[in-house]
């Protein structure tokens, strides 16, 4: 059950909570094998609510699917369950946080790690990318632009042409 503890797999905050469960799943020509580590965050729970102070009641488990990493045609998820809980002043619920998830993708940071050095490190485009880390190419376009605009910052032009040109070459090609 703990075989990925101790190794370079380890996750922060996270503890693995029954055994590893594998399945095969067909895309197009390729079988890919799916390893789920079940587990739950073992981040501290906040004792009072952000927004107005009082205590919060924690009453529900949820659990959210992450992807983790990708070897070969093995796709390393993980099942992690966290916990909600509801202020009974203010009515807002706070959920239990997991260090290890990006922002906005249901991915962690190392599945973004290893997608941002594919596309540093290698001519690779974004969709063949998106094939080996199995995954779709609007991922992997809204991480890609999230490094570029780290790297280069926003590349908004300074003032608008006044003129623009036409290529009236490509205006007399044929329709094929």
């Amino acid at each position: 059950m703990d075989q990925y503890s101790n190794t370079i797999l380890e996750i922060p905050y996270f503890e693995v909570t029954r055994d590893v469960t594998r399945t095969a799943i067909r895309r197009g020509k390729d079988l890919i094998m799916v390893e789920t580590i079940h587990g739950k965050v073992t981040t501290p729970l906040p004792e009072v609510c952000p927004f107005c102070g009082k205590p919060i009641h924690f009453n529900q488990y949820l659990q959210v699917y992450l992807k983790h990493l990708t070897v070969l045609h093995t796709h390393i998820r993980l099942e992690v369950t966290y916990k909600q809980g509801l202020c009974h002043r203010c009515h807002r619920t706070v959920t239990q946080e997991i260090p290890f998830k990006e922002p906005d993708h249901l991915i962690t940071t190392t599945f973004a790690c290893m997608t941002l050095g594919l596309l540093d490190y290698s001519d690779l485009t974004v969709s063949t990318v998106a094939r080996i880390m199995h995954t779709n190419r609007k991922l992997i376009r809204e991480l890609d632009k999230r490094r570029l605009e780290d790297r280069y910052g926003e590349m908004k032009p300074a003032h608008y042409s006044r003129y623009v040109c036409v290529d009236e070459f490509s205006l007399h090609k044929e329709l094929q």
